[in-house]
């Protein structure tokens, strides 16, 4: 089955585009879906849509309701995930799992799926910030960034049906872009079977990482732990754990000296005096 679908066109194959909303930043550190959608289209261009909140079962961190703007009343009388995984099972089945910067979202989708006592598997992932990435030329691949470039609207970015919404138009408008449609799946990418694994080190957001990786000045928008907002320009990053917390490591130009920030309580980034970059829960890869 697995090969079969490599081999097929990508007009023949079903597809799923998936999107979930968090309650953080990753599944390893005991964070939950809270929100998940999904588009199936056949090859015959027939739709399915599942939408769905979650109980998460732990509260919703700051840094993820600044993003989303889930609140524990929007969650009150969600199924557990458990619930909702018969009608999911039958969205997903045999269909090619597709999502901006899938190991995020497939990673959740699978945690959760184990800690219902099931695997999750699918024939194969797209990855549709890897595909931007290989046939367009642009600064950022963000979900936002690549919409933009591409001339689709954003509507309620950062919810899950709406960025999933916003990732099918992605996905199709490169495939007519590239002319894809007729290609075989393993020519899209070049590992069409992306399976995550439960990582050791998160994916982060796409601008953050970035900045990180060039080894630029970031500056932060942090919520303190008395829920107070307070901005901060940080240099010589690294990503660093300490219990259950991600935490994002530098030298603080504010406090002259090294300081320490969770991950899950910064809401905007931008390097020192750029545009600035909200975490995209999910859409983009949050952790």
């Amino acid at each position: 089955m697995e090969s079969d679908i490599a081999q097929r066109p990508l007009s023949e194959v079903p597809v799923a585009v998936v999107d979930v909303e968090t309650t953080g930043l990753s599944p390893r550190y005991g964070d939950r879906i809270c929100e998940i959608a999904v588009i199936r289209r056949e090859p015959d261009g027939s739709v399915r849509r599942f939408v769905s909140f979650v109980d998460p079962q732990r509260p919703i961190s700051a840094g993820a309701f600044a993003v989303n703007g889930i609140t524990p009343d929007m969650l009150e009388g969600a199924p557990r995930f458990c619930a909702i995984m018969p009608e999911l099972d039958e969205t997903l089945s045999d269909a090619v799992f597709i999502a901006h910067n899938a190991p995020f979202d497939l990673g959740f989708v699978q945690s959760e799926y184990a800690q219902c006592s099931r695997e999750f598997r699918v024939p194969a992932v797209i990855d549709t910030r890897l595909v931007s990435k290989r046939y367009l030329n642009l600064s950022s691949n963000s979900l936002a960034s690549v919409a933009r470039h591409l001339h689709i609207p954003q509507p309620n970015a950062h919810r899950a049906m709406a960025d999933c919404e916003t990732t099918l138009r992605v996905f199709d408008a490169i495939v007519e872009q590239a002319q894809l449609a007729h290609r075989q799946l393993n020519e899209i990418v070049s590992a069409p079977r992306v399976v995550a694994e439960r990582q050791v080190v998160p994916v982060l957001p796409d601008g953050l990482s970035d900045l990180i990786r060039r080894e630029g000045e970031v500056e932060i928008v942090y919520l303190t732990a008395n829920g107070s907002r307070t901005r901060r320009s940080i240099r010589e990053i690294q990503i660093s754990q300490y219990g259950e917390h991600l935490y994002l490591r530098g030298h603080c130009s504010l406090r002259n000296a090294e300081r320490q920030f969770r991950l899950d309580r910064i809401v905007q980034w931008s390097p020192v005096g750029g545009a600035k970059r909200w975490p995209d829960n999910g859409g983009e890869g949050a952790l």
